[in-house]
């Protein structure tokens, strides 16, 4: 029997692929009800235009929106600033996205994502602070990012990922050579908002220098005991790498 919760529990089954509208009238033979029940226009397609760098794939699941999904144009200003957002995330400055879309014959939309990347982030200058053992030169060296801008190496896009792989490339480089305390912190700026020359500034806290000698080891090798040292592999902050190093070696 239909009472009123089977009633609008039908109603929110069909929401989100319909709109349901229902009518009740009484008659004489009893309660009579009318269901007008009207399917949402669906997305066939999404052509995408101007999407390299990025491939077509990541543009799309930067969007909440899919072919075959129920086509609401309230939604469209949320997806045009998703895919905004990805292509800040890739380094360019005010991206422009824009949705067009067009109800067709065969009663679906076919929607076309537009994208106006602008003009990229670039790397004007990298300034170095604090490095006492090592030089500008040898660490600017190991910064793609820095190459890229020198030598034109690549694509010349600045993006906080690839500054933020060149930081942990120097923390390693550092511990390498024995300063396991080493802490480097970045900092970007610009002249102005919509100037595309960015000024890295990298902060460096050199720490002390460790150096590690064995002496006594008759059952492990020195290359056994230097390979379960991880102190120049996590640093020593906190004692942590010397506490994981005094950890016996298994056997």
């Amino acid at each position: 029997m239909l009472d009123a919760d089977r009633l609008e529990a039908a109603v929110t089954n069909l929401s989100p692929l319909a709109q349901v509208q229902t009518r009740a009238a009484v008659r004489p033979e009893g309660l009579h009800l009318t269901f007008q029940v009207t399917p949402y226009r669906l997305i066939k397609t999404i052509a995408i235009v101007g999407n390299y760098p990025l491939l077509e794939r990541e543009v799309r699941l930067a969007m909440a929106i899919a072919a075959g999904d129920v086509f609401r144009v309230e939604t469209m200003p949320e997806q045009e600033a998703a895919i905004a957002a990805r292509y800040r995330d890739e380094g360019y400055i005010a991206p422009r996205v824009s949705i067009a879309w067009e109800l067709r014959s065969d009663g679906h939309y076919h929607l076309q994502v537009t994208i106006d990347k602008g003009p990229p982030f670039t790397m004007a200058e990298v300034r170095l602070n604090g490095n006492q053992a090592v030089g500008d030169a040898a660490l600017k060296a190991r910064m793609s990012t820095w190459r890229r801008s020198v030598f034109g190496l690549g694509s010349m896009r600045f993006t906080d990922r690839l500054l933020q792989a060149d930081v942990r490339r120097l923390i390693d480089y550092y511990r390498a050579r024995g300063f396991a305390d080493v802490i480097i912190e970045a900092e970007t700026s610009t002249s102005e908002p919509d100037n595309q020359n960015v000024v890295c500034v990298l902060n460096i806290q050199e720490g002390p220098l460790y150096q590690v000698e064995l002496s006594g080891n008759h059952f492990f090798s020195n290359w056994r005991l230097r390979r379960d040292l991880v102190l120049f592999e996590v640093g020593n902050r906190g004692n942590i790498g010397m506490g994981k190093a005094a950890t016996p070696p298994e056997t």
